[in-house]
């Protein structure tokens, strides 16, 4: 009953205050504002897992060894391309590479010494693409819209300068 008159007394003040689903008090200005109801489907998405081993052929593994993602962006006039820092390999030379998206992804790869002779010498950087398949499914999912979870283990040799 409060709420009701709440409401009444500031749409004659000229606010109007939508009043369903996860819009409740959410106050707009001007004339009542008609919320519709959230859609009742979704979009099915995947999580996924890439556990990535840097090594090298004379000392594996590789610590310290950045890994980046190259995106690519595309806008009215222009596509930009970036990579996008994800972190470093441990002292195991391992990397894991998570996520979720909508679709099963591809992931485009770099993969940068950044310590020069600190860990074991200077590495050649190297690019790899990883591709999520159906044979990477390792289960979940709730047969609707989540897809369930997708592993791939990669294994990246890196060459020294």
């Amino acid at each position: 009953m409060k709420t009701k008159l709440t409401y009444k007394i500031l749409s004659l003040l000229g606010f109007a205050t939508a009043a369903t689903g996860c819009e409740i008090g959410k106050v707009m200005y001007g004339s009542p504002v008609i919320v519709p109801e959230p859609p009742m489907y979704g979009c099915p998405y995947a999580e996924y897992v890439a556990n990535i081993d840097v090594t090298d052929k004379e000392n594996p593994p590789s610590a310290g060894i950045r890994v980046g993602q190259i995106v690519t962006y595309n806008t009215k006039d222009q596509t930009i391309t970036d990579t996008l820092i994800m972190g470093a390999t441990n002292y195991n030379g391992r990397f894991t590479l998570q996520g979720g998206d909508t679709s099963l992804p591809t992931l485009e790869l770099i993969i940068e010494d950044v310590d020069g002779e600190e860990n074991g010498g200077e590495f050649a950087p190297a690019d790899t693409t990883i591709v999520f398949n159906r044979e990477d499914y390792v289960g979940g999912g709730d047969g609707n819209w989540n897809l369930g979870k997708y592993v791939k283990d990669v294994k990246i040799e890196l060459e020294k300068k």
